[in-house]
């Protein structure tokens, strides 16, 4: 039976978009029916897309500790995205729907340019030394998904160093909890505790956001054919082509650290769902780029091939 990698990465990445939302002019509300909608159906397609990868594969070789491509939002680019493309065009002309359609063409040239690339990334793989690919895959993980957390716990000790702890007990220790709950998840609610008793004690006083009403908000095409009219996105493309290219390469050293774990996928229908899945996420209003991202072997840790945190 395959299984999944990190199936506690998405409602974090979730929750750095609606943290960052309002650099750019967004409203909760505009996140919760514009962005999201999009973003959570890509992300759906895509890991039932790598779910079948994956079993076809364990059907394929006799085994049942195959480990699923996790899909889901690039963390790198949303602050990318944000600081330097869409908070720029909103500082400048105060029009939060113009920065959102920039992302949105940034999204979209990106999933281009991946598509593209899924036609000749396979030779790359093949005449790239497994350690050029390996090697900048753990530099990656550390400046990009490590340092700018660690600096975020540090500002707000008092809620996010014992979670950290918690994560890092249990992730280290490969400690199982109760009915299966993802370590996330208990940080995550430990944290929602400490801001409640902080905020009963009157020691926290930061201002709550304005959360929109639960309902079921599904997703609205955009006219990306009308975003290709705008000259002004054009400017961007210095930003938006060698990020495509960057993430096109660490799919790459994703693929070959799967390969190092003993899931050998093939390159260019693995590359192409993230290509396809990024312009359909685009198509749908979401201005982030949707990868596969690192994946984490719990169920068959192996000597040569340690696990990594998502």
């Amino acid at each position: 039976m395959a299984s999944s990698g990190c199936s506690s990465a998405a409602f974090p990445i979730s929750l750095l978009i609606v943290g960052l939302a309002p650099i750019c002019g967004f409203p909760l509300s505009f996140v919760a029916s514009r962005i999201l909608p999009g973003a959570a159906i890509s992300i759906l397609a895509g890991n039932l897309f790598y779910a079948w990868q994956a079993r076809r594969l364990a059907r394929r070789e006799g085994r049942s500790d195959v480990t699923a491509i996790p899909f889901g939002v690039n963390t790198p680019t949303i602050f990318a995205y944000v600081f330097l493309i869409m908070a720029p065009i909103y500082t400048r002309t105060h029009d939060a729907n113009q920065a959102w359609h920039a992302g949105i063409f940034a999204s979209l040239l990106s999933g281009i340019v991946q598509t593209v690339g899924a036609t000749c990334a396979d030779w790359v793989r093949r005449n790239t030394p497994r350690a050029a690919l390996l090697a900048p895959l753990a530099g990656l993980a550390l400046a990009y998904l490590c340092l700018g957390f660690i600096f975020g716990v540090f500002q707000q000790a008092a809620i996010a160093l014992l979670p950290m702890l918690v994560l890092f007990t249990l992730y280290g220790s490969h400690l199982k909890l109760p009915y299966r709950l993802p370590a996330g998840f208990l940080a995550i609610g430990l944290g929602a505790v400490l801001v409640a008793v902080l905020r009963w004690l009157h020691i926290d006083t930061v201002p709550v956001p304005v959360v929109p009403a639960p309902q079921l908000y599904l997703p609205h095409a955009v006219n990306i054919f009308a975003l290709f009219n705008q000259r002004e996105y054009w400017s961007y493309l210095a930003i938006i082509v060698p990020l495509a290219a960057l993430d096109t390469l660490a799919s790459l050293m994703i693929l070959e650290s799967a390969k190092v774990a003993g899931d050998d996928y093939a390159t260019m229908p693995s590359l192409l769902m993230n290509g396809l899945g990024t312009i359909g996420a685009a198509c749908l209003g979401s201005p982030f780029r949707r990868p596969f991202t690192w994946a984490t072997r719990r169920t068959k840790p192996t000597a040569h091939a340690p696990a990594t945190p998502c």
